[in-house]
C-alpha cells in the first residue's frame, strides 16, 4: 500500500527536520519508507512525498499521511 502527497515548497524543511529525523521517525514509527520524487514540470511549488507502508497496511500510511498534513497546516497558520 503507497499514497503519494503533496508538500509545499515552504514546508518541506520541517517535514524532512533537522538531519532528516522527522521524516525518519514518521517512517520508523509507523513501518513506512517515505521517499521524495522529483517534482514535475507543472507542480513548481510543491513536491511529491511517496508514503509506503512496509506491511502493506493501510492504517500505517494514513497515519503517517495525517502526521505530515498537520504539519503542513501549521505551518500554514503561521503564515497567514
Amino acid at each position: 500500500m503507497s499514497e503519494t502527497i503533496w508538500i509545499p515548497q515552504h514546508a518541506m524543511g520541517r517535514v524532512i527536520g533537522r538531519g532528516g529525523r522527522v521524516l525518519e521517525g514518521l517512517g520508523k514509527e509507523n513501518g513506512c519508507k517515505l521517499q521524495f520524487h522529483r517534482k514535475d514540470e507543472n507542480s513548481n511549488k510543491e513536491t511529491p512525498l511517496e508514503i509506503t507502508s512496509e506491511k502493506g497496511n493501510k492504517d500505517d500510511v494514513e497515519a503517517v499521511t495525517k502526521a505530515v498534513s498537520k504539519i503542513v497546516s501549521i505551518l500554514r497558520t503561521k503564515i497567514s
